[in-house]
């Protein structure tokens, strides 16, 4: 008897470790999931979260589930810290399945120089679960914070 209980107990453990294994796991690294009930994201930047700094490149990735096609809208708060005036080109990018390369959907250029606000608009709704937000300079010789970072899906 003792038996059939360990033998049950140990099926019952493995199948819950299983479930639990199961469910959303991803190789790639995600600040934020929003579940199918979800449509934002209202991120305040932290000190980590500046470019310039040893790399010119900064990205937000978000996973939106969606059973339907989303249109995304970013609005990005930043400031420039310090170093040379350069160019940092923001984009919104997608892509369907996790394997997948990221699509550019929307672009925005910004000169550094003081504070600015970004706003990327997607007229056109994309059958993507998986979003990032990327700013990218010329070089390391420059320095930008970003203070807030917002994201929203309408959904079709």
């Amino acid at each position: 008897m003792k038996k059939i209980i360990i033998f049950i107990f140990a099926f019952v453990v493995l199948f819950a470790g299983a479930a639990y294994v199961g469910t959303d796991i991803m190789t790639e690294p995600v600040n934020t999931t929003l579940s199918y009930d979800q449509s934002y994201v209202w991120y305040t930047g932290l000190a980590k979260d500046t470019i310039g700094i040893g790399d010119s490149v900064y990205t937000f990735p978000v996973r939106k589930k969606s059973l339907s096609k989303v249109a995304p809208y970013a609005y990005i708060s930043i400031d420039s810290t310090g170093g040379t005036a350069n160019v940092v080109t923001v984009t919104l990018e997608s892509k369907a399945f996790e394997d997948e390369s990221y699509i550019v959907r929307e672009t925005a250029s910004w000169t550094l120089g003081g504070d600015t606000v970004i706003k990327l608009l997607s007229d056109t709704a994309h059958i993507s679960e998986f979003w990032q937000v990327k700013l990218s300079g010329a070089d390391d010789t420059f320095k930008a914070k970003i203070l807030k970072l917002n994201l929203k899906f309408a959904v079709e």
